[in-house]
């Protein structure tokens, strides 16, 4: 099975019910990211829907920087600072709360302060 063939169950879930939360794209980033399968991750942010207003950003920031996509992952970075300006002191706080993970949460962080995300 190749990588971005996993997710499988979700996304025949998700194409039974149009109307499916975005957190379920959430959770194929999340697993496309773990597997450092970036191009694909990258595929997942636009469908986060609007409740997510500082995800989007986040997550385009770390994973364009892993891809090596680094002016992009700069531009994603400056944006999540003028959406969400505190959250340099409360990133990993946030970033907790959606990435239980270290196999994930540590190269996510690495690729933010890389690009100007930078998390205290």
């Amino acid at each position: 099975m190749k990588i971005y063939e996993k997710g499988g169950m979700i996304r025949k879930a998700m194409a039974v019910n149009p109307y499916c939360s975005p957190i379920a794209h959430h959770v194929l980033w999340q697993d496309l990211f773990r597997q450092q399968a970036y191009l694909h991750a990258h595929e997942e942010p636009p469908n986060f829907g609007s409740r997510s207003l500082f995800w989007t950003p986040l997550i385009n920031a770390a994973t364009l920087r892993q891809m090596g996509s680094i002016e992009e992952a700069k531009f994603a970075a400056a944006r999540l600072l003028a959406l969400k300006p505190d959250f340099k002191p409360r990133g990993r706080i946030l970033i907790g709360r959606c990435i239980k993970f270290d196999e994930i949460a540590l190269p996510f962080i690495e690729g933010l302060n890389k690009v100007g995300g930078a998390v205290d």
